[in-house]
This record gives C-alpha cells, sequence and structure tokens, in this order.
C-alpha cells in the first residue's frame, strides 16, 4: 500500500503538465469514453448501454485495457480502442465527457484534464475509501516524516477535484462520498446506480433469465487488503459439503473479487467439484448477470449484499473476521 501511494504522488506530478494541456484543446460535446480498469462490466458500460439505446445523438466509446477485451467488446457490436493507442489518445483528447466505475485509472490518466469526468462508483459507498482511509495516502507512520503524508493527502485531495460529477446511488451515499471526495454538494447527484437499474430490468423480465435446474447458492466475499481470514476450527471438509449439496440438489459456486485470485481454495481448502463451481473468465465477470440466477447468497462485507436486497432473496452473513 505504502509503495502504491508513492508511485501515485509521482504518477500525479508527472501527469500534472499534461493535466493542464488538455484544457486548452477543444471538446467535442457529442463524443464521450468510459472505461473500467477491471474489464468491460459494472456501471461504465450499463451506463453506455443505456446511451446507445436513448441517446443517438452521442457517441460513446469504450477505452479497453488489453488486445482480448478489445476483440470481446468489438465482437459484441460497441465503438472500442486501446485507451493508450493512437485512436485511444486522440479520442480522449478530443472527447467533452469521461465516465469511470473506479477511478483516472479507467481512461487515460494524461487525457483527462479539460474533461467533463464523472464517477459513478462500483457500489454503494458503504466502506471508507479516498480521504476518509488513511491506507490510500499513508505513507509513512514515522511522525517525524509526517510531511510525506500530508503532501500525499492533498494531492489525493487535488485528484479527486478533477471530477465534475460524482454520482450516488442513495442520500447516505452521498453523505459518505461528501467526506471522501472532499468536493462540494453540488458536484454529489443521487441518481440511484446503472447496475441496479440493469438487475430491476431482469426482475421485470424474469424470461430473460435461465434458471439451473439445482438451488443455486452464490458464495461472493469481498476483497481483503490485509490477508484472507484464518478458519480456526479445521479445513473444510469437501466430501461432507460434496454429500450435502447433492442430497439437497443444490450448486454452490463461488465468485471471488478480481483482485483476490485463488486465495480461497489455497487458504481453505475449497475444491471444484460436481457440486462446487469457482466462476472464473469472462463469462462470470460481471456479477451482476449471476444474481438472478440464484437462491441464497453468502457474503460479508460486500456491497453485493445491498444490491441483491432488490431480489428479495435470503442473504446468510459470514465474517470470520468480524472482530
Amino acid at each position: 500500500m505504502i509503495i502504491r501511494n508513492i508511485l501515485r504522488v509521482i504518477g500525479f506530478i508527472i501527469r500534472y503538465p499534461f493535466l493542464k494541456f488538455g484544457k486548452l484543446i477543444v471538446r467535442n460535446r457529442n463524443i464521450w469514453i468510459f472505461g473500467n480498469s477491471n474489464g468491460f462490466y459494472d456501471n461504465s458500460k450499463y451506463f453506455m448501454d443505456y446511451l446507445i439505446k436513448n441517446e443517438t445523438n452521442i457517441k460513446p466509446i469504450w477505452l479497453s485495457n488489453n488486445n482480448k477485451e478489445k476483440n470481446r467488446v468489438k465482437q459484441l457490436g460497441y465503438i472500442v480502442h486501446s485507451k493508450y493507442s493512437f485512436r485511444g489518445i486522440y479520442y480522449s483528447l478530443i472527447s467533452y465527457v469521461g465516465v469511470v466505475t473506479n477511478g483516472f485509472g479507467d481512461l487515460n490518466r494524461f487525457t483527462i484534464g479539460g474533461q467533463f469526468l464523472v464517477y459513478i462508483g462500483h457500489s454503494e459507498s458503504i466502506k471508507k475509501i479516498y480521504l476518509d482511509y488513511d491506507k490510500d495516502w499513508n505513507i509513512t507512520g514515522v511522525s517525524f516524516f509526517n510531511i510525506f503524508n500530508k503532501v500525499s493527502f492533498n494531492l489525493l485531495k487535488k485528484n479527486m477535484s478533477y471530477y465534475n460529477l460524482v454520482i450516488a446511488g442513495s442520500f447516505l451515499s452521498k453523505k459518505n462520498i461528501l467526506s471522501a471526495f472532499c468536493l462540494s454538494p453540488n458536484k454529489i447527484s443521487v441518481t440511484g446506480l446503472p447496475r441496479t437499474d440493469f438487475i430491476m430490468n431482469q426482475i421485470m423480465n424474469p424470461n430473460r433469465v435461465k434458471k439451473c435446474e439445482k438451488k443455486v447458492v452464490l458464495y461472493a466475499p469481498t476483497w481483503r487488503e490485509m490477508g484472507w481470514p484464518k478458519i480456526t476450527d479445521g479445513q473444510f471438509d469437501n466430501d461432507k459439503w460434496n454429500n450435502l449439496l447433492e442430497e439437497t440438489n443444490t450448486l454452490l459456486c463461488i465468485k471471488i473479487h478480481p483482485f483476490t485470485g485463488d486465495i480461497i481454495q489455497e487458504e481453505w481448502g475449497i475444491n471444484p467439484s460436481k457440486n462446487i463451481k469457482y466462476l472464473v473468465g469472462d463469462k462470470y465477470q460481471d456479477i451482476n448477470n449471476l444474481l438472478p440466477k440464484t437462491d441464497i447468497l453468502i457474503s460479508d462485507y460486500s456491497s453485493v449484499s445491498l444490491d441483491y436486497l432488490l431480489l428479495e432473496k435470503p442473504i446468510l452473513f459470514f465474517t470470520p473476521d468480524l472482530e
């Protein structure tokens, strides 16, 4: 985390003249760019879909992170360019609006100066982030060098000022965003989130949802940057659980946060089998496609539980590291 924050400070200093230059460029109001550093899904993608269907005068362009993502998005019929390609840079410089899910890294960090920058976020803001979360800006724990923490904090605060509009899913989220971004209230708009619109459309059109013959339990934990919790009462009993799932005609699906990797299988010994399936790859990238197809959600501090409330289905909270 410390190294990341040091790199963030260095990166902002390097980008600063480019951001100033970007403000001198005349922008095309009809060209909007979208991105997500984690892939082609989530709020940026859903908002882009809405514009394509309802605002024909706007030309939305997706900026991909790699060629694999670019080819996949292109096959789906969208306009897409690699964010650091010649065309990607060109459209980044002339686009009027930039829409992000996670932050500047969703787009080209060097070309956002002068754009009308919109932050939709990944989900409801229920956790501490950015200025409210010291691990997002803290560089040293030595009080003598606290000046470096202050510099890092103020540069992150300066970063936040580049957002022209931040979308909140609720008034509670708006309160948290006000503190985390240190923006004026008129820059934060409570509209709801595009991903919840997607879930509601699934509810209103149940024939679109392909159900499994088995009952489906989805385990979707949040990302833990401080390490995975230990289970003190022994390893996961794969045979016992497989027998139970077989008897109850149930499929346990495990959807790990994209930053987590294979840690559950490594730490807890939960092995894939006939009745236990890990959901990985592009097909399962977007968890919002999965939620309507499940019968029960098991989660912890993840905001996916808030989305799941819309489905009016049971939620179990498993929090072995609550303390």
